[in-house]
């Protein structure tokens, strides 16, 4: 929802059941904001597991066949990588998702190259750990009720500091995973390994935020 341009990025988002459709209503609130619709099952764009888990399917040269697949976790932002991996192709650009070693039949990544594939997806998708932690935090903020909004602003602050760590740290996680996905640079262990750490304790900074 944060896109290049500052003036779409919304200041206050609904979050409905899976069933509910969100409009933003009249200005004086004449008419509801919600509305259930018996002959919809899941209205899209939630976040809610019915939804936003979905499928996709790999065959051919240079794919693994080992069936279903339910224990790799990816983002829709890691097929076109995927796909260039396959084909031998690369983008012009730094893509935001990182190629699905784990469904191809090439050498086996580093553990330690592994592990920073799965805690990018982590701190990186909208409905990673990362985001999920921090939406139920600014989410339990909101309904709270304290003097001049305190715990309000002290857990914003907290999301911004993080927001900020979050977006630097994953820049240089993904320019390391391309660079090792094209071949132009390895690297090394003891890189990956700090760049696991560090992202292993955003995530526990984001789960102990007060609601999370």
């Amino acid at each position: 929802m944060v896109t290049g341009d500052p003036a779409r990025t919304p200041s206050f988002v609904m979050f409905g059941n899976t069933d509910f459709w969100m409009t933003g209503g009249d200005p004086n609130c004449a008419t509801a904001c919600t509305v259930q619709d018996s002959a919809e099952a899941w209205n899209h764009g939630d976040l809610a597991p019915e939804i936003d888990t979905t499928w996709l399917g790999l065959a051919g040269p240079g794919v693994r066949n080992t069936g279903i697949d339910i224990a790799t976790w990816s983002d829709h932002v890691d097929i076109e990588p995927t796909i260039m991996a396959l084909t031998g192709l690369h983008s012009d650009y730094i893509p935001d998702g990182r190629v699905l070693a784990e469904a191809l039949t090439g050498p086996a990544e580093p553990s330690a190259l592994q592990k920073l594939n799965e805690l990018y997806n982590q701190l990186e998708s909208s409905v990673g750990a990362f985001a999920t932690d921090t939406l139920a935090a600014s989410t339990a903020a909101l309904g709270s009720n304290t003097a001049g909004d305190v715990e309000y602003n002290a857990v914003e602050r907290q999301l911004i500091r993080l927001g900020t760590a979050r977006d630097a740290l994953v820049l240089q996680i993904r320019a390391a995973l391309y660079a090792y996905s094209t071949g132009s640079l390895q690297p090394s262990a003891d890189k990956a390994a700090s760049l696991a750490t560090q992202a292993d304790q955003l995530l526990a900074q984001a789960a102990h935020l007060p609601g999370a």
